[in-house]
């Protein structure tokens, strides 16, 4: 019964979790369109000017849940702009 309880917790955290990213995906539809920006980009942009003390890609995948690959994917996609 213990078990059940601690599941259904997590299924539920994870189902929230889940609905709140894709909320705040939608938030920043207009902006990818509008910039012709991924949401990884923009995820990069805006983590940077809200934390100028941590600007190394370890810190943006510590703190965003982001792989390293993905946030040098996105630098690169991003220096690239004029």
């Amino acid at each position: 019964m213990k078990n059940e309880i601690i599941n259904n917790k997590n299924s539920l955290f994870l189902i929230f979790n889940w609905k709140l990213k894709k909320v705040y995906e939608k938030m920043f539809y207009s902006l990818t369109k509008e910039f012709e920006l991924t949401q990884n980009e923009i995820d990069v942009l805006l983590f940077l000017y809200n934390n100028s003390l941590l600007n190394t890609a370890r810190d943006i995948a510590r703190y965003r849940a982001m792989s390293k690959s993905m946030i040098s994917k996105s630098v690169d996609s991003l220096s690239c702009l004029p």
